[in-house]
């Protein structure tokens, strides 16, 4: 299942558009098989809505339902896996706690994806490959530190930051088994995300 577009619904990023709208259109109109959510800025109801809303649509077409940071609701709610960053909860202690769970951590240097791997991660992220607005303050790798990444280590890769539809062949050619996109999902006010995944898995 990690292979192409990895779709992120960002309740920031996507707020215009609405992440539900966005969420209806990934699994009717899309082939993407992985969808984190990340909603830093909603209330707890608003982020139990939105992931009851995303089980739900699993059962119109299968898709993989990750959610970031909130190991709370991960744990309540019963999504498919969970994506970390480094200074989030001890990743070895919830693998160890959540042994069947597609758990993923963001690294940014060869000395973190190979602990992560260690540590028994289904996949890294990794980046950013490009400047972006969406997560302000994050540094970039470039390609060719993602690159690098990639060849250090066994499980999937997958790139983040600044991606695009113009730009997501070349971040593919790194190696990466998935490219993470959230705000060029949306165009002129119109879902490309299966456009975006069809370039992808070229």
């Amino acid at each position: 299942m990690l292979k192409g577009l990895y779709a992120i619904v960002d309740d920031m990023a996507h707020q215009s558009y609405g992440p539900d709208r966005l969420l209806e259109n990934i699994a009717k109109d899309s082939e993407i098989s992985v969808v984190q959510l990340r909603l830093k800025n909603s209330t707890l109801d608003q982020k139990q809505k939105l992931i009851h809303k995303a089980k739900s649509l699993q059962t119109i077409r299968n898709f993989t339902l990750i959610l970031n940071d909130d190991t709370d609701l991960f744990s309540k709610l019963n999504c498919d896996g969970l994506h970390l960053g480094q200074k989030d909860d001890p990743f070895y202690v919830l693998r160890k706690n959540y042994p069947k769970a597609i758990l993923g951590l963001s690294c940014q240097t060869v000395a973190q994806a190979q602990k992560a791997q260690d540590w028994g991660a289904n996949y890294i992220g990794c980046g950013a490959a490009f400047d972006t607005q969406t997560k302000q303050g994050t540094q970039s790798l470039g390609l060719s530190g993602i690159q690098e990444i990639v060849q250090s280590i066994s499980i999937p890769v997958v790139a983040i930051g600044g991606i695009k539809k113009d730009n997501i062949q070349e971040v593919m050619q790194t190696g990466c088994a998935m490219a993470a996109v959230a705000s060029g999902l949306i165009e002129n006010h119109k879902f490309i995300g299966q456009e975006i995944h069809e370039r992808a898995t070229q």
